[in-house]
């Protein structure tokens, strides 16, 4: 993976209203410290403060999580879509090397038919979401 995939990627998930919103809040909380002199009130406020800032984080790395499981299942699915497309193949070679044979003969057609039914199965899995 490139590096600016890497970048790509940690905007798509940084940028994210749920992660952007709780972090840019939990730092302005923090920016309230600046404003006072007890010590015991500034504890307090970055307490406070980074309670949003994990919770940012927490969905930052949940939306990293779902990136790489989404692009593991399309590398999943083009791996079994080449399957079925090689098993095809297959099925059609042998086809014409038992053409004497009907019942094997229909036996095959029928099978090519089932993965081509699985293939355009996995054409339709929609992986964007």
């Amino acid at each position: 993976m490139t590096p600016r995939k890497h970048l790509h990627q940690f905007w798509t998930s940084f940028s994210h209203p749920k992660v952007f919103v709780f972090i840019l809040f939990g730092a302005a909380i923090i920016f309230l410290t600046l404003f006072t002199d007890n010590n015991a009130l500034e504890i307090a406020i970055s307490g406070f403060a980074s309670v949003f800032i994990g919770i940012g984080v927490n969905n930052f790395s949940s939306f990293e999580m779902s990136l790489k499981d989404r692009e593991r299942l399309k590398r999943y699915v083009d791996h079994s879509r080449q399957m079925l497309e090689m098993t095809k193949s297959k099925v059609s070679k042998c086809q014409t090397e038992v053409s004497d044979r009907k019942n094997a003969k229909e036996g095959l057609v029928e099978l090519e038919r089932l993965i081509s039914l699985h293939i355009s199965f996995l054409d339709q899995i929609d992986l964007s979401q």
